[in-house]
């Protein structure tokens, strides 16, 4: 069995885009978890992320505290954060186990692409 990744999410209010997320995810190669720390939804992110087969925990808000306590909760020897609306690529967990197989790493992090058209995005 290989090293796992516990793959981390801070939700609040995120019904519009968990759902596509964890889909995305659980089509990702490799071992890993993945655990939605919402800071207190009042629309339907936690149902949505418990239907789309992420651990849900509850955490006070605040992306900080959120990101500590998914931290906490996860059992994975990497520990990968995300946003709720990202697209990682499908190799991704691959391409993280061989940067941390390095001895000498101990993070990293990978390019963004913001969506749109705008100077902004």
């Amino acid at each position: 069995m290989g090293v796992e990744i516990s793959i981390i999410i801070p939700t609040l209010n995120e019904e519009s885009e968990i759902a596509g997320t964890l889909k995305k995810l659980q089509s990702l190669k490799g071992s890993f978890e993945i655990i939605v720390s919402d800071g207190g939804s009042t629309d339907r992110t936690c149902e949505l992320a418990e239907a789309g087969g992420a651990r849900l925990i509850r955490s006070e808000r605040g992306r900080g505290i959120q990101m500590h306590a998914g931290a906490l909760a996860a059992t994975g020897e990497v520990l990968w954060f995300l946003h709720a609306d990202s697209v990682p690529s499908l190799v991704a967990c691959d391409e993280i186990l061989t940067a941390v197989s390095v001895t000498n790493v101990v993070g990293g992090n990978f390019a963004l692409k913001f969506d749109g058209d705008s100077r902004a995005a």
